[in-house]
C-alpha cells in the first residue's frame, strides 16, 4: 500500500512537470496556475487606452474638427464679397483750370497733358440669396459638428463595452483552461496507473481502451481551451493597443 502511494505521488509530480512545459512562453505568468487578473492592468486603464488608440474614435474626432472649421468658414462667408479694386492709367487728359488776377473775373483755361493717374477703391457685392441663407449655412455647419460629436460619443461607449466584455471573457477563458488542465492531469494520472496495471494483468484491454479514449478527449479539450484563451488574450491586447 505504501509503495502504491509513493508511485501515485511520483506520477503527480511527473505530470505537473510535463504540463508546466506547455506553450505559454509569451506571457509573464502561467495562465494555468496563476490568476491572470493579478497581472492585467486595471480595467479603467484598458478602457482609456482603447479609447485613445481606437481609429474609429480618431475618425470622428477629425470630423468634429472639420465641422468646427466649417462653422468658422460659414461665419466668415460674407468677407468673400468684399474686395479692393485699383487701376493705373497713362495718356492725354483734358484739364480745366480757372485763371486770372485778383479783382478780375476768372477765366477758364483748357489744356491737355500727358500724365499717369491712379485709382484705388473698395467694393462689396453680397448676393441677396446668400444674405438670406447665411444663418442657415451656419446652423447646418453646427449640426454637422454636433452629429460628429454624438457619433464619437457613441463610438466611445461601444469601445468601453467591447473592452469590458473582452476583459471578462478573458477571465472566463482562463477559468475554463484551469478546469480543463485539472481534468487532463487527472486523466493522465489515471492512464499512467492503468498502463501499469495493464502490464501486470490487473485490468482488461477494454478498460485500457476506455481510459485511453478519455485521455485523448481531455487533451483535445485542453488544446481547445488553451487556444480560446490565447485568442481572447491577443484580442484584448489588440483592442487596447498595447501589450501587457
Amino acid at each position: 500500500m505504501k509503495k502504491q502511494l509513493l508511485v501515485f505521488l511520483f506520477l503527480i509530480f511527473v505530470s505537473n512537470i510535463v504540463l508546466s512545459q506547455g506553450n505559454f512562453n509569451i506571457y509573464k505568468f502561467n495562465p494555468r496556475t496563476q490568476n491572470i487578473k493579478q497581472y492585467l492592468p486595471p480595467l479603467g486603464v484598458l478602457i482609456d487606452s482603447a479609447i485613445k488608440n481606437n481609429p474609429r474614435i480618431k475618425f470622428w474626432q477629425a470630423d468634429i474638427e472639420v465641422g468646427q472649421s466649417n462653422i468658422r468658414s460659414a461665419r466668415r462667408q460674407w468677407t468673400r464679397h468684399i474686395g479692393i479694386s485699383s487701376d493705373i492709367r497713362y495718356g492725354n487728359y483734358d484739364n480745366l483750370s480757372m485763371g486770372g488776377t485778383a479783382g478780375t473775373t476768372p477765366v477758364p483755361i483748357y489744356y491737355s497733358k500727358q500724365e499717369t493717374r491712379y485709382g484705388v477703391g473698395m467694393f462689396m457685392k453680397y448676393p441677396f440669396f446668400d444674405l438670406l441663407n447665411r444663418r442657415s449655412d451656419i446652423k447646418l455647419a453646427e449640426y454637422e459638428k454636433l452629429q460628429a460629436t454624438y457619433n464619437k460619443q457613441n463610438e466611445i461607449n461601444n469601445v468601453r463595452e467591447e473592452v469590458i466584455i473582452q476583459f471578462n471573457n478573458l477571465l472566463l477563458k482562463q477559468k475554463k483552461l484551469t478546469i480543463q488542465t485539472s481534468y487532463m492531469e487527472t486523466s493522465n494520472l489515471n492512464l499512467m496507473m492503468a498502463e501499469r496495471k495493464f502490464k501486470n494483468g490487473l485490468i482488461q484491454l477494454t478498460e485500457m481502451a476506455r481510459l485511453t479514449e478519455i485521455n485523448s478527449r481531455s487533451k483535445l479539450a485542453f488544446e481547445d481551451a488553451k487556444t480560446d484563451f490565447v485568442v481572447s488574450f491577443l484580442i484584448l491586447q489588440e483592442i487596447v493597443g498595447f501589450k501587457f
